[in-house]
């Protein structure tokens, strides 16, 4: 049991900050928590986590990478402070480098990282019920199963994340909260959930938290429509252009079943955070995304990938249509 492993043992667990990201740390307090002797986390916004805490690392006896992985550069530092590493992730940019990492690295990107981490460490135990809808719905949702019949209530449990987080101080704190404080009220409820309840329920806070971001995502949608931008790149693949700052995937999503003659993959421009150089690129799995992401420093999946522009003035260009990512 590979739970035997963790044992009085310090762990560090970084992962991302979407509901994949964070079930991974709802995961692994509910079996580590008792089990080792002690649990470090961090949630990143971005896949490069630039500031990842060295001091913890340096303290842990184990690391643990969940929906992200570290990168090249990465790697080496870790390798050379002789810790051992445990990285759970579908996403096939990291899968190129990390392919060689044997017994540390598990890598299907038919599951997401939440699914991964939790068949790794419940292998062989008694399952808890509303932990694993939770993980299940989490994976119908971060691998976009929308034929699922679990698909509403999995976009039900990721609304669910976001309506927990306290965006007052987020937006207007003179100390913004971490990404990790961020999302700690919703951790802590799924695991009271978990823990307390026979049935995976959302609460009447949730409830109303659901249903305003619902109206919000049917607004964006509106207003994404209204100012849809056609484009041909390079290679000729026709492509269309928006910007949103909230609900980025579901409309887009929404989008290209619209017009999935007139496009093959979307390139929104995420202007939630004010300056913001963040290009998401979406597909509906006939054209594969990455191959523009890795182009310009960022990765992801097929069908959804991203990546920040390094360089203003093209970043300009490209949202004014001078040029194209290919």
């Amino acid at each position: 049991m590979i739970l035997k492993e963790f044992e009085n043992k310090k762990i560090y667990l970084a992962s991302h900050n979407d509901l994949d990201g964070v079930m991974n740390v709802v995961v692994a307090r509910y079996y580590l928590d008792y089990f080792c002797q002690s649990l470090t986390y961090q949630l990143f916004a971005d896949k490069d986590f630039p500031d990842l805490d060295w001091k913890d690392i340096e303290n842990a006896d184990i690391i643990i990478f969940t929906d992200l992985a570290p990168t090249e550069i990465m790697c080496e530092r870790l390798q050379n402070m002789s810790k051992e590493i445990i990285v759970c992730d579908h996403h096939a940019t990291s899968n190129k480098y990390l392919n060689n990492w044997k017994n540390s690295y598990y890598f299907d990107n038919t599951r997401c990282g939440t699914k991964i981490f939790y068949d790794l460490l419940s292998e062989g135990l008694r399952k808890n019920r509303v932990l694993d809808e939770m993980v299940e719905l989490t994976n119908i949702y971060d691998l976009w199963i929308d034929t699922s019949l679990a698909w509403k209530k999995a976009l039900e449990f990721e609304f669910s994340l976001f309506g927990h987080v306290d965006w007052k101080r987020v937006l207007y704190s003179a100390f913004p909260p971490s990404e990790t404080e961020k999302h700690e009220k919703f951790i802590n409820i799924c695991l009271a959930k978990a823990e307390k309840s026979k049935e995976l329920f959302f609460t009447d806070f949730e409830l109303k938290k659901i249903e305003e971001a619902k109206d919000k995502l049917k607004k964006q949608y509106e207003e994404c429509k209204q100012k849809i931008q056609f484009r041909v790149d390079g290679q000729g693949n026709k492509y269309a252009f928006i910007s949103a700052k909230t609900k980025v995937s579901l409309v887009a999503n929404f989008l290209m079943k619209e017009y999935k003659e007139k496009v093959d993959y979307m390139t929104i421009w995420n202007t939630y955070e004010k300056d913001s150089l963040h290009i998401s690129i979406r597909s509906l799995g006939n054209f594969d995304t990455t191959q523009i992401s890795e182009i310009w420093g960022g990765g992801g999946h097929k069908a959804a990938s991203a990546f920040n522009f390094k360089d203003r003035q093209k970043f300009d260009d490209f949202i004014l249509g001078k040029i194209h990512l290919l």
